[in-house]
């Protein structure tokens, strides 16, 4: 971020999207997952100033992104994962209509926007 601060003019902006909500990659070496009040805290000391904040998923969207990544690591073939997911996911897809309350404790990752100062 200093950089991008650097190079950024004054009243710049920068767009930021990172995913919260994913399987552990890079093994043993996975070092950063950022929630959305922390992606506030580090543009906040990289003096920028966030404009919004976006919770990006859903309740239903982390269960589908879980069981879909655990599929897809389990099974050796694509087909398998499509007979296995598939109905999962119109499933949820349905019941997320009624049961998703929209709880911004649970997301998929965070997109969010600042101006240089």
């Amino acid at each position: 971020l200093d950089e991008i601060y650097r190079v950024c003019k004054p009243g710049g902006m920068i767009f930021c999207s990172v995913p919260f909500l994913y399987h552990q990659h890079g093994d043993p070496c996975d070092y950063r997952r950022y929630t959305a009040k922390g992606l506030e805290s580090l543009l906040s000391k990289h003096a920028f100033t966030v404009q919004n904040v976006i919770k990006l998923g859903s309740f239903m969207d982390v269960i589908l992104t879980l069981v879909r990544s655990y599929l897809l690591r389990r099974s050796k073939r694509f087909f398998v994962f499509a007979i296995l997911y598939l109905p999962f996911y119109s499933v949820c897809k349905v019941f997320s209509l009624f049961l998703d309350h929209h709880d911004s404790s649970y997301y998929t990752g965070v997109f969010i926007t600042g101006v240089k100062n």
